[in-house]
């Protein structure tokens, strides 16, 4: 039986192992959004590029080196050009489509609308399935 202390240190080692990972590789979208509970949140402080942090829920990726020590605003939430929200590479890993000009989805990527999980069929879109429904392909039709 493992004692607390234990537990909290394999559970240190799986997230930094985590996080490694998603930094090695920023291909590895649906890996990512599965290991975002062990990933680091957001916070206020020296950012890399291509680090890796959860904010409102969804694993995103540093696109720019910058501090925002003492600037809350640039939360991915604010400073969206500082941040990319990763698309899911099948319906399971869909998420809720987010509007990001420099981080359009690309065919092959999925999100979810409304309920339904859609599949991007043409590169750099932007709008949402309602929106331009002939750059998408809902689940149930891929």
């Amino acid at each position: 039986m493992f004692n607390l202390n234990t537990m909290r240190a394999i559970g240190k080692l799986v997230a930094k192992q985590a996080r490694e990972k998603a930094a090695a590789d920023p291909m590895a979208a649906n890996d990512i959004i599965d290991m975002a509970p062990l990933l680091r949140p957001w916070k206020e402080g020296k950012w890399s590029k291509g680090d890796v942090c959860v904010y409102d829920n969804l694993a995103r990726l540093c696109l720019l080196d910058h501090d925002s020590t003492g600037n809350p605003t640039w939360s991915p939430a604010y400073e969206t050009a500082l941040w990319a929200v990763y698309h899911g590479r099948d319906a399971e890993h869909a998420l809720p489509f987010k509007a990001e000009g420099h981080n359009p989805y690309m065919s092959g990527e999925w999100c979810t609308e409304e309920g339904d999980a859609y599949e991007c069929i043409v590169d750099n879109t932007v709008w949402p399935p309602s929106v331009l429904p002939q750059n998408w392909r809902k689940g149930s039709d891929a």
